[in-house]
């Protein structure tokens, strides 16, 4: 059995729902999630943490850099509009 298919799945769920991460070990959670798979491996609240924080840090990386990016450009199209602004006050 692949264990990472149900943590990945996992990590998604809890992250989306903005869930605790403890909730995996909720009893009821539990009993939903081996609804006909009476094997599946649940993994810890401890678990699901760290894996949420391997996923998420590329992600981070992603979104820093494209912050990065993106501050140029606001403040290039903001000096083209004042510009433009004081060209049409001008006239």
């Amino acid at each position: 059995m692949n264990l990472q298919f149900p943590r990945a799945k996992i990590v998604h769920w809890v992250s989306e729902s903005v869930c605790p991460f403890r909730i995996v070990e909720n009893c009821r959670f539990k009993s939903l999630m081996k609804t006909g798979q009476s094997k599946l491996y649940i993994p810890s609240a401890s678990t699901v943490s760290c894996n949420a924080k391997l996923v998420f840090a590329p992600t981070c990386d992603r979104i820093a850099k494209l912050l990065q990016v993106s501050t140029i450009c606001p403040v290039i199209s903001i000096q083209k509009l004042t510009h433009r602004c004081g060209d049409m006050k001008a006239t």
